[in-house]
């Protein structure tokens, strides 16, 4: 091919704007990976800068994000709880990547993160997918589609996995660096023996400590005792003074 007609080609994907200047008469679209000449918009939707629809949101009506939110940081502000659901994924290539922050406005304010079909496709690196989670005040979190799952990132990673909780009537609370304590305040022992409680979640080693104490007033002295430890559970039984099992309502603490 002549240089003229190399030029001919080149100036037909060239064509000047309102202004003036010469602009790319046909960029390319988004996540185009050919070898078709890049324009600074088609850069800035692949996530070299976060995406121009960064912004706040206040509202509590559903975010419905796109792939037109690639690279973008999507900042909760609202009074009150809000919630957004992610892109759908078909034909989403692998990569896209939104990020998401929760402000303080309120003790209880948090921000719901769901998958775009509400399937459990969302990876929070803890051994399973969800299709839902949460931020709380401060937490930040970066989902990355992988082509199989949403890769989450960020600081609500670490309270999900080192700090999870639940404030359930049999509960936990995980502490970083391995300590679990486990509580049930509604335990009913029976008057036949002991009676196994498993445990909400498995212990990573072995039982520390138990203490527990009856909830329900009796006749008589009543003791509460504890046996056969393991990581998944543990045996308890309630017994008057005379040795007798006593079915009872208790509650145990375990670390």
């Amino acid at each position: 091919m002549s240089r003229s007609a190399q030029l001919g080609q080149l100036a037909s994907f060239l064509t000047p704007d309102a202004s003036g200047n010469i602009v790319h008469s046909s960029p390319p679209a988004q996540f185009d990976s050919s070898g078709k000449l890049a324009t600074t918009g088609f850069l800035q939707r692949q996530g070299v800068q976060f995406s121009a629809t960064t912004r706040y949101y206040a509202s509590t009506t559903l975010l419905v994000t796109s792939a037109a939110d690639a690279g973008a940081i999507i900042a909760f502000n609202g009074a009150a709880s809000q919630s957004a659901q992610l892109p759908a994924t078909d034909g989403l290539p692998a990569g896209v990547t939104l990020s998401f922050c929760r402000g303080y406005a309120g003790a209880g304010v948090t921000a719901a993160i769901l998958s775009g079909d509400g399937t459990a496709c969302i990876d929070l690196q803890s051994g399973s997918l969800m299709s839902t989670f949460t931020l709380l005040a401060g937490e930040d979190a970066t989902a990355t589609w992988t082509g199989r799952a949403w890769l989450v990132t960020g600081t609500c990673t670490f309270r999900f996995n080192q700090f999870g909780v639940s404030f359930s009537t049999s509960g936990y609370q995980k502490i970083a660096g391995g300590l679990v304590m486990q509580w049930n305040s509604g335990f009913v022992t029976s008057s036949s023996g002991f009676t196994v409680w498993t445990f909400p979640v498995a212990f990573p080693k072995a039982i520390l400590a138990n203490v527990g104490t009856v909830n329900t007033v009796l006749s008589g002295n009543i003791a509460v005792g504890c046996m056969n430890g393991s990581p998944t559970g543990v045996s308890v039984a309630s017994m008057t003074a005379a040795g007798a099992y006593a079915g009872a309502n208790i509650c145990i603490l375990v670390i």
